[in-house]
């Protein structure tokens, strides 16, 4: 675990895969993916635009489809200030002051994030800890998948 410092009181992340309960991991995968899909930024809006126009230039009436729905979600959650990253943040989350943190339902994460936000919680620096913790977790990820190999094989 690592702690995080903010004016209003401190936080506990996970550093580790191997400290993470099985739902974080879920959580996590089911953010990542909806950021890479759909994203909620306005270079993420280009992106879906460039997507949108070279599937209507080839012809694929429903890929075209699929990127004008992520289009418009992309909007959706930047007309409504929801921040992937900040919900990706909270799966890493161990305590908020000392009481441990384990709802992960949109509710509870958009409370959680409220209450980091009164603690001084600042967008620069989700991005900073989530850009640390991502490197961090994805070696440990890498080395517990191989170790789970390894005994899968053993036990063959």
């Amino acid at each position: 675990m690592r702690e995080l410092k903010l004016s209003g009181g401190k936080i506990e992340v996970y550093e580790s895969i191997r400290e993470w309960p099985q739902l974080r991991k879920h959580e996590l995968g089911k953010l990542s993916m909806l950021d890479a899909q759909v994203g909620d930024s306005m270079d993420s809006v280009g992106k879906h635009f460039s997507e949108w126009n070279k599937f209507v230039t080839i012809g694929d009436f429903d890929a075209a489809n699929s990127e004008a729905k992520n289009l418009s979600n992309n909007f959706f959650y930047m007309l409504s200030g929801i921040s992937i990253d900040s919900y990706v943040f909270v799966t890493y989350i161990h305590s908020i002051n000392g009481e441990r943190y384990t709802d992960l339902s949109t509710s509870g994460a958009e409370k959680a994030l409220k209450k980091l936000k009164l603690m001084g919680l600042k967008a620069g620096m989700v991005s900073d800890q989530l850009e640390e913790l991502k490197k961090k977790l994805t070696t440990n990820y890498e080395a517990s998948f191989l170790i789970d190999m390894e005994d899968l094989e053993e036990a063959m």
